[in-house]
């Protein structure tokens, strides 16, 4: 299937794995050029992600890939179809690969003419709507331009339902310090937060010996994810959704295999007398790194022992040179103690205006809200979530007051006060 926009960028939609491995060297490319994709947009963690979590008979393959008057391959979006319930109604929709825990920010990859891409690949959308009722695109970093492009090709046309929804932030450090880095780093940050570092390196030292393990490449990483768990188990994490499952584990190591040569998977245990009080899963991709997850033992929650590994992993990737570390959306207070840079997300919904389209609007963004303030007024609060999904949070910026740091939002036509339904408190 193909076509065109008026910039003369053509559209492909490949639909089967062979057709999307023949371009896995042309998607890193367009990778390495995109100078704010993360390590998740790579194809090898795509590629392991599709088959471990999404391939299955009721999602298939959409991957665009837009192309100049040459031939040259310009751009990349890894779309998949799949049908789904939404709000208790079934639903054709295509997205964006995506899932809560597992990625952040997959997006488009234009890394030149952005504009005309994303312009170019949501006028092939819109031609296509026949096969979709909703278009959905997760943590997107969306600017002016972004939004403007959406708005005209579909919201101004009166035939869709326009959702911007579930603003996120996502901290991130540029590590631009060049040699004694570290150092210099730390010289960025408050004198409060200096001291806490020293104060708490120090204050564990006085209870044994403080070590410092990572392993990464050429090791059985079974075991060693295996250990992860079982510290997990002592945290508060145990049981909850951002658990690593055995499902997640068998992805870990799979992936670790799939990402080299270009990339690796991190474990990092930080040890008191040999034995772990706090983990971290990262993962690394040219010169980009992300810290996945973090747990600690809450046996030790007094020494803040999250928040030395977290430290000990920035100044790691720090000294090997990497240009970005990406803390990932989540829980806020200590990775904002880290960076004073960070990037807006929101969520796009596009729902297609029908008989249908009309039903799953009124019950999505009409009837549930009213619902959800009823159940509130009554004092079922605790039951809101359950029933209906996140309650609403407000963002507002003086939250971040007590951090003493001056905040960076990449979004410069960002708003601090919105509703969310992913902040974490």
């Amino acid at each position: 299937m193909m076509a065109s926009d008026p910039n003369r960028i053509f559209v492909t939609e490949m639909r089967s794995l062979e057709e999307w491995d023949a371009v896995s060297q042309i998607w890193d490319d367009l990778v390495h050029k995109s100078p704010d994709a993360s390590v998740f947009n790579s194809f090898s963690f795509l590629r392991c992600f599709y088959n471990k979590f999404l391939n299955l008979r009721s999602c298939n393959l959409a991957i665009l890939m837009l192309k100049d008057e040459s031939g040259n391959p310009i751009g990349a979006a890894p779309m998949i179809r799949l049908k789904k319930q939404i709000a208790g109604l079934p639903v054709n929709v295509i997205s964006l690969m995506y899932k809560r825990v597992i990625t952040d920010r997959t997006q488009f990859l234009v890394p030149d003419r952005s504009e005309e891409q994303l312009r170019a690949i949501f006028q092939y959308l819109q031609k296509d709507t026949k096969n979709w009722d909703v278009l959905e695109l997760q943590e997107q970093v969306i600017d002016s331009g972004y939004e403007s492009i959406v708005r005209s090709i579909f919201k101004d046309t009166g035939s869709y339902h326009l959702e911007i929804i579930n603003p996120a932030i996502d901290p991130f450090l540029k590590m631009e310090f060049g040699l004694n880095g570290w150092k210099k780093y730390l010289l960025t940050r408050s004198k409060k937060h200096r001291k806490k570092w020293r104060y708490l390196q120090n204050r564990l030292l006085r209870e044994g010996t403080v070590s410092v393990v990572r392993h990464a490449e050429g090791e059985d990483l079974f075991p060693i994810v295996a250990k992860y768990q079982e510290l997990e188990q002592k945290s508060h994490k145990f049981g909850t959704p951002s658990a690593v499952s055995s499902q997640i584990r068998e992805f870990y190591i799979e992936l670790a295999t799939a990402l080299r040569p270009k990339g690796s998977m991190h474990f990092v245990f930080l040890l008191l007398d040999d034995t772990p009080i706090a983990g971290l899963i990262g993962m690394s991709f040219e010169n980009r790194y992300a810290a996945l997850t973090t747990v600690f033992d809450e046996k030790f929650s007094k020494f803040s022992p999250g928040f030395l590994v977290g430290g000990y992993d920035i100044k790691w990737a720090m000294e090997k040179g990497f240009s970005e570390y990406d803390f990932m959306s989540g829980f806020l207070t200590d990775k904002l103690l880290w960076t004073d840079s960070f990037r807006v997300l929101c969520s796009l919904r596009i729902i297609r205006k029908s008989a249908w389209g009309g039903l799953f609007y009124l019950t999505k963004f009409r009837m549930i809200p009213v619902l959800r303030k009823i159940l509130c007024k009554i004092g079922l609060d605790d039951k809101v979530e359950k029933l209906l999904g996140n309650q609403k949070w407000v963002l507002d910026k003086s939250k971040f007051e007590k951090h003493n740091i001056q905040l960076h939002s990449r979004n410069e036509s960002s708003n601090f006060t919105f509703h969310s339904s992913n902040i974490s408190e």
